[in-house]
């Protein structure tokens, strides 16, 4: 909540945005900068009392950073010369740009080499990206007003990415003295839309929308945000530079991979990464809910890929992850609807509680041996042998589960009932999902087996 504060005659007063103000001349406490503080209820959090009451400049400095980028949607104070401010008030424009995407990072082994890794030159060769000279950071443009910036409009487009990075979705005072920051003016910034942002922000990947496409009569993508309940190389179909499924009847690929795995991909190929034998992708995001107003989840995930996956001419590799996802999902598929057949033989009218708790068992046992086989992956493994090796890990791993719901189904399972026109029981449910398995994991099938035996011989 709001609080009248007298800025110290000592507050900086050089910066553009020092004559930032509400009409009441109110300031907001800090709670409204540091992105920890439970909304309404501070009853578990490190800041309270005085730690809320000042903090230093240095520290002032970066949460203001993460305003810009991460700040929430909501009613903010509407500063005075703002058109858009309505009895005080200025009202929710989104979330801060970096919260509208899936944030997608190369890691380096230092900061300086994660800077330079994620520095995407605009104009290298494959990189569809938006820039040239007028591509500016903000403080190399004039001042912001309280407004929106001249010249921009009511839906402002950013000008490529260095514009982007410096988005100023919002304005804001910081108060304080030199002894540090005590409050800030917080007030609504320039409004930054999701549709087809590809060509400015290199950060995250894209998924090509449909209704967002019949609304605007074109081709649309969205950022592919990250899912925290869903372990970050399930999207990998998404990250990869090699070419995704096509939309039917569009023309269109279903996801776009971030520009910035596109240049690691053309560093690589040029010899100019340094050798560390893998690549780590990093997801970074907030989630948000109740209309984005709120944060509810951070996602913060790692992949590793082995170097040689990123260069040219690994496209059948790239494939081989992006089906081997696809196979471990039917796998997924397959234990989920034991679970949920299982559940029906006894009598439940009710399925999803079993299927969910299914599912996430198998993901949660299967999350570090996937992770292991695709950085195990090499240039010269036949791509048979590799799907091969991921097959029977998986199938050794769901048996595992698949017994271990069979042997906790009671008598009244293994009786059976009718559901759904057929007679469910243990045993049928079993073959069900025998059946399941041989579909997804063909390489681990006796007869399959026995020709590998005998080409060997």
């Amino acid at each position: 909540m709001a609080r009248p504060v007298r800025p110290p005659a000592s507050a900086p007063s050089l910066l553009p945005g020092a004559g930032l103000r509400s009409a009441t001349g109110e300031v907001s406490g800090l709670e409204k900068l540091i992105a920890d503080i439970p909304n309404g209820a501070p009853l578990f959090t490190t800041r309270s009392g005085a730690g809320l009451a000042r903090i230093g400049w240095a520290e002032a400095a970066r949460w203001l950073v993460h305003v810009h980028a991460f700040d929430p949607s909501g009613i903010r104070t509407g500063a005075v010369g703002d058109e858009r401010a309505k009895g005080g008030k200025g009202y929710p424009i989104g979330p801060g740009w970096a919260g509208q995407i899936g944030g997608v990072l190369v890691a380096g082994a230092t900061l300086e080499e994660t800077l330079l890794l994620n520095l995407v030159a605009t104009g290298a060769p494959g990189l569809d990206l938006d820039g040239g000279p007028g591509d500016l950071p903000a403080w190399e443009r004039p001042p912001l007003g309280p407004g929106i910036e001249a010249g921009r409009g009511e839906e402002p487009r950013p000008t490529g990415p260095v514009d982007l990075y410096t988005w100023q979705s919002r304005r804001v005072r910081l108060v304080g003295d030199d002894d540090g920051v005590t409050g800030l003016v917080l007030a609504q910034g320039d409004r930054m839309t999701p549709q087809n942002r590809q060509r400015a922000e290199p950060l995250s990947a894209w998924r090509f929308s449909e209704p967002q496409t019949k609304r605007a009569g074109a081709p649309t993508y969205m950022p592919l945000l990250h899912d925290p309940s869903r372990s970050f190389w399930r999207g990998l179909a998404a990250l990869l530079p090699v070419a995704s499924e096509r939309v039917g009847g569009r023309g269109v690929d279903r996801f776009l991979a971030p520009a910035v795995v596109h240049w690691v991909s053309l560093l690589e190929g040029e010899g100019l990464l340094p050798r560390h034998g893998v690549v780590r992708l990093r997801a970074q995001s907030l989630v948000y809910g109740s209309n984005n107003s709120v944060v509810d989840e951070i996602v913060d995930d790692i992949l590793v890929l082995p170097e040689f996956l990123l260069q040219p001419g690994s496209e059948a590799q790239q494939l081989l992850a992006r089906d081997e996802v696809e196979r471990t999902e039917a796998v997924a598929q397959a234990l989920a609807n034991l679970a949920s057949n299982l559940a029906a033989a006894a009598g439940a009218d009710v399925v999803d509680g079993p299927r969910t708790r299914a599912r996430e068992s198998f993901y949660a046992r299967v999350d570090q041996p996937f992770r292991r086989w695709l950085v195990s992956l090499e240039p010269a493994e036949p791509i048979p042998s590799a799907s091969a090796r991921w097959q029977r890990t998986v199938r050794d791993l769901v048996e595992n589960l698949g017994t271990e719901l069979l042997d906790g189904a009671g008598s009244a399972a293994w009786r059976g009932r009718e559901s759904r026109g057929h007679h469910v029981d243990v045993g049928v449910s079993d073959r069900w999902f025998r059946r399941a398995l041989a579909a997804a994991l063909p390489a681990t099938l006796p007869q399959h087996n026995d020709e590998r035996s005998e080409s060997r011989a």
